[in-house]
Formats: structure tokens, C-alpha cells, sequence
């Protein structure tokens, strides 16, 4: 396959490119397929119909599409700036990029409803996918947020998991955050408010994609536990979401300049990535709007750009890119990268210079398909490799990974990053250490009393309503005194040990818990534990701590266990009471060293 891309600012450049193009198409030994890509600006349409009658005129099997965008990207360059924009003098006000396949096929999918609804246009992208053969991938664009995207994305995750799928939003409703764009352009029609899907087709069609991203968290993590749709936070942590905002980024209820606080996203982990919800707007009840869907007990975090990780994580990603040997590429990136890096977000791109041919667009919102999920996110990268066949070179090697270089205001603010980025990392050390110590037994390294019980009132409820059994241990060690007086407390500390390192190994580390009740007093939650597999699991216990080999004399000492399992009625009161009675029972009615159930 081959890909060339033309900026056009007038109509002599439409004719000058259809002649370039037709010496490209026929310098090929054959093509099976042309897709004519176009992105477009706000101000361009009478430009745009002579390039499409151009078009059918020279390539009548064409298959015609695209977008109006904010800005254009087309072999690492961005040629195509929108008039909303600053500094876009010279800018083209087309970018038009021919694909032409020589095995591969190029169909189109266009999702149309004046009152947008999501699922419609989510089946017919399917039955799409389903009646074409050997789809490798698949460019869905989208107008706007009014798209309900989690019904749209319910649907189309229904698709092939090792299917490529990219894309992103090419509008914004809110005039606050507006740069241009948002139509759709499939053929001869333009599609106010929907979706369009091109499909890629081809045995020999291989395709990759990688995303990066660059922000990083800031700040304590908090939970979301309130929403209005799927992409309206109104309250966090219990309280009105704005306050989170106003606390954490000195915004007010009536702030009105969404471009001040576009760079501090939240963050969410979603199927192994992290995703990034900006914020669009503030509701004048409080309520939040953000850039992208959001789920009750999602746990999310602020995060701030970093210019360094931002063109560092590009790097990385387009040097896999690079190593798939392709001979395409298409990008989506974020208008919110940007918006932030300023004059260096060509940085970002620079290496596609030397991997492949690249054309795409700076998007309101992108799309990623992960492990069977289709995610919208922010303020990310998309790159997509695209080849028909097995490479057809030896692979070249990239010149040195140039540290970026910012300058003017995006220097300072990476200084400033730096800055923040190293202050964050020592808080979260220091907060991480004072958890252990709030957490955790400072002699056996278990954890402390406080710690087990709050995690006995949370998965002792979740255990009985999904009808799992959970089983308590209590023990201590029988004449602990005894040991103390005879051997000194600094032996008496390795027999607590001893015992610790015995409950770390005979017991599960995905679900039981372990730890130190107080003074010789252990108690252990067995997840997933009858009675029967509690009382071996409490002979094996026993059988460990009588065969330590401590104690100066040779001699050794025992365990007393009490064993109490759940059931339907109980809180973690009653329960904490019945494994002691049963502690009470194993040593004054069997005697010590025994095991006793309540």
C-alpha cells in the first residue's frame, strides 16, 4: 500500500494534487482499493466540492471521507490549522491523504439519526464488520458528545477483540472549548450529528496501533459516588463535585474559561490503561461535565501534563510503531496535548518522519479498543500502522531518541512539572510509610489489629450476600508468659515471628489475612473457607509452630487455635465473640495446643 498526503489551499492545488496522485496509483503494480481521507476546515466547503468532483473525476472507485477539524497532521507536520486557533497564517485549508491498496479493501459506514441513538448506529457497525471479510480494523469518527458513547460502545465491543479500532470526536457543542469542526463527510453527503466507520479489509492487511499518554496523578485518590449520565460527576467522595474542583484547582461555580483547567484531568484505570476524563464544564447545580464516561466507586485521581513524559511516552510508542515496519500511518491526538504543549507538540510526531508516510487530526475526544473494550479517553496519542503483506525491507534503524526541548512558557512549566512531579513522589513515600505504620504489626510486619477489623466489616458482608464462606482463626501462642520469664523478651519476640512466618505460609495471599490481634493473640480471615478447610488449614498451623526450632534448649512450644466460620446472621462483632469463645474452649476445656470450633 502506499499513502501520500497534499495540503490544499486553493483550487489550482486540487489540480496540481490529482496529478501527483494519479502518477502515485500509477507507479503501482496494481490497486485494488482508494481511500480518499479529507480533513477539512470550518471555512473550506466550496474548496472541498471541487476536490470531491476532482476526485470522482480521476478516481471514480474512490471511496470519499472525512471531517471538519480543529487541525489537520499530515507527515508529522500539522499543515491544517482551523481560523479558531491562533498563529494560522499559511495554514491549508485541506488535507487530503490517498491511500491506495494493492490487495486490500476500503468500505464505509455511515451512522445518521437526528436524535442520535447510539445502539442503531452501534448494530449497523457490526452487521458492517460481519459482512465483510477479513476486516483488520476499523476508523469510527464521531460528531460530538451528545453521542452516548457507553450505549455505542456496549455494542460495538462486540466485535472481534483483535480487531484494531481507533478514532476519536471531531466536535464540541460547548462554544467555550470550541476550535471548529464537527461534521462528518462520507461521499457525497455531510452528517450533522452520527458516526462514520471506515472498514479496512484484507488478507494481507496487517495493522498495529499504540496510544500514549504523559499525564501523571496528583494528589490523593478519591471516588466517585454520584453521576448524572455517563459523563456527569455530581458529587465526589460524598460531597458536591465543583468543591472538589474549587479545593483542588481554585476554580469557582461560575468559572467559566474551560481552557484554564483543561490540562488537570482526572484519571481513571480502565482494562489495563489509564484514561483521562478532562473537564468541559460546571453545571450551575455543581454537577461536573467531563470528557468522558464515568462510573459510580470509580476511583479516580487528578493528574497534571508533563511536556518531558508527554513527547518521551509519544517516542516510545512510535518506535513500536516503527519496529512494525509499516507503510502508513494514521494518528489521532488530543486538541487538550495541544492546547498544552503549544510549539512543541510537533515534537511528539517528529520520529514518524522516518517511519512511514502519516496523515490524521487533533481530536475533542479519542477512541481505544483494549482487550475487548471500546474506551473513549483524553489527552492522549493514537497511532496506527497499517501494511499489506510482511515487511518488505530490512528494518532501518531511528536516529538517536532526542531529549525534547521546550521553550518560552512550555519551559517553565516543565521546570515547574519537575518540580511538582519530585514534591509528589516524596508526599506519596512518606504517605505510603505512614500507612504501613497505621496498617501494619511493627514486630511481624502483619497486619494490626485496627487493620483487620476494617477488613472484616468489608468482606464479611460481601462474603455473605454472595453466599461464599469465611472462616476466622484466632490462636496465641500457650505459655507465652513462660518463655518470657525463662528466655528474655527478645526470645519471646522470635517466637511471634516465628509464628507470623507460619501464618504468611500457610495461608493464601490473593484471600486470607493474616495478622496480630495483640500481645501473643493472632487472628486470620480465611476468604473462601468452610470449616473443614479452616480446621486443616489450623492443624497445619499447629503442626508448623510445634516443629520451630527457637527456644536456646532445644525445647519447643505450642499454638491454641479457635476456629469460628460465618454465617447469614453474623457481624463482624458477633463473629470476633465466637472465635474467642472458641480460643477459651481449645485451651480450657481440650487443653493447649488444640483446635476448637465455636
Amino acid at each position: 500500500m502506499k499513502q501520500v498526503s497534499y495540503a490544499i489551499q486553493t483550487e489550482a492545488d486540487i489540480a496540481s494534487c490529482m496529478e501527483k496522485a494519479r502518477k502515485e496509483q500509477d507507479a503501482m503494480p496494481r490497486c485494488s482499493s482508494v481511500l480518499v481521507q479529507v480533513f477539512v476546515r470550518d471555512d473550506a466547503a466550496g474548496l472541498l466540492d471541487a476536490l470531491r468532483r476532482a476526485v470522482r473525476a480521476s478516481f471514480p472507485q474512490a471511496r470519499f471521507v472525512g471531517a471538519y477539524v480543529a487541525i489537520g497532521i499530515a507527515d508529522a507536520g500539522v499543515p491544517l490549522v482551523a481560523k479558531q486557533v491562533p498563529n494560522r497564517e499559511g495554514a491549508a485549508k485541506i488535507l487530503a491523504a490517498f491511500q491506495f491498496f494493492e490487495t486490500s479493501h476500503v468500505t464505509l459506514y455511515c451512522g445518521e439519526d437526528s436524535d442520535i441513538v447510539p445502539q442503531r448506529i452501534g448494530e449497523g457497525f457490526i452487521e458492517a464488520i460481519r459482512k465483510e471479510k477479513n476486516v483488520r480494523a476499523a476508523q469510527i469518527l464521531l460528531t460530538d458528545f451528545e453521542l452516548d458513547f457507553l450505549r455505542f460502545s456496549e455494542v460495538v465491543s462486540k466485535a472481534a477483540p483483535d480487531l484494531v479500532i481507533f478514532g476519536g470526536w471531531t466536535g464540541c457543542t460547548d462554544p467555550r472549548m470550541y476550535f471548529g469542526g464537527g461534521r462528518l463527510i462520507a461521499e457525497d453527503e455531510e452528517i450533522e450529528r452520527g458516526g462514520v466507520a471506515i472498514l479496512y479489509s484484507g488478507e494481507e492487511l496487517a495493522v498495529t496501533a499504540e496510544h500514549s499518554f504523559g499525564w501523571r496523578p496528583l494528589g490523593h485518590t478519591v471516588t466517585i459516588t454520584k453521576i448524572d449520565g455517563p459523563c456527569c460527576v455530581v458529587e465526589i467522595d460524598a460531597k458536591p463535585a465543583v468543591q472538589f474542583f474549587i479545593r483542588y484547582l481554585g476554580v469557582d461555580a461560575g468559572w467559566n474559561d474551560l481552557m484554564d483547567i483543561l490540562s488537570f484531568p482526572l484519571c481513571v484505570e480502565r482494562s489495563g490503561a489509564t484514561l483521562a476524563r478532562f473537564i468541559r464544564g460546571i453545571r450551575p447545580d455543581g454537577a461536573v461535565l467531563l470528557g468522558g464516561d464515568i462510573h459510580v466507586g470509580d476511583a479516580v485521581r487528578l493528574s497534571y501534563g508533563d511536556p518531558h513524559a508527554i513527547v518521551r511516552d509519544a517516542m516510545e510508542a512510535h518506535v513500536k510503531i516503527h519496529a512494525f515496519q509499516p507503510e502508513a500511518v494514521q494518528v489521532v491526538s488530543c486538541l487538550g496535548r495541544q492546547s498544552y504543549l503549544q510549539e512543541g507538540m510537533l515534537q511528539e510526531l517528529a520520529l514518524l518522519k522516518q517511519i512511514a508516510p502519516s496523515n490524521g487530526f487533533y481530536s475533542y475526544s479519542e477512541i481505544l479498543y483494549l482487550e475487548g473494550d471500546l474506551m473513549t479517553t483524553n489527552m492522549t496519542l493514537v497511532t496506527v500502522g497499517m501494511r499489506e503483506g510482511a515487511p518488505k525491507e530490512p528494518l532501518c534503524p531511528l536516529p538517536p531518541v532526542q531529549q525534547p526541548v521546550f521553550h518560552n512558557q512550555t519551559s517553565v512549566i516543565a521546570h515547574l512539572v519537575h518540580f511538582i512531579g519530585t514534591i509528589t513522589e516524596e508526599w506519596e513515600e512518606a504517605h505510603t510509610s505512614l500507612l504501613h505504620f497505621a496498617e501494619r504489626d511493627d514486630l511481624t510486619g502483619l497486619m494490626n489489629r485496627r487493620m483487620a477489623e476494617r477488613e472484616l466489616v468489608r468482606v464479611l458482608p460481601e462474603a455473605i450476600q454472595a453466599g461464599r464462606p469465611l472462616t476466622l482463626l484466632m490462636l496465641d501462642l500457650d505459655n507465652f508468659k513462660h518463655i518470657n520469664d525463662t528466655y528474655g523478651h527478645a526470645m519471646g519476640d522470635r517466637a511471634l515471628k516465628g509464628l507470623a512466618e507460619v501464618l504468611k505460609r500457610c495461608t493464601r495471599t490473593a484471600t486470607d489475612m493474616p495478622s496480630r490481634w495483640g500481645g501473643d493473640e493472632f487472628i486470620v480471615i480465611l476468604g473462601g473457607a468452610d470449616e473443614g478447610r479452616a480446621l486443616s488449614i489450623a492443624d497445619r498451623i499447629r503442626a508448623e509452630v510445634k516443629a520451630l526450632d527457637i527456644l536456646p534448649d532445644g525445647s519447643h512450644f505450642t499454638a491454641s487455635c479457635g476456629i469460628a466460620t460465618a454465617c447469614d446472621s453474623d457481624t463482624s462483632e458477633t463473629l470476633f465473640r465466637r472465635v474467642d469463645q472458641a480460643l477459651y474452649k481449645a485451651k480450657r476445656i481440650k487443653g493447649k495446643g488444640s483446635v476448637a470450633s465455636a
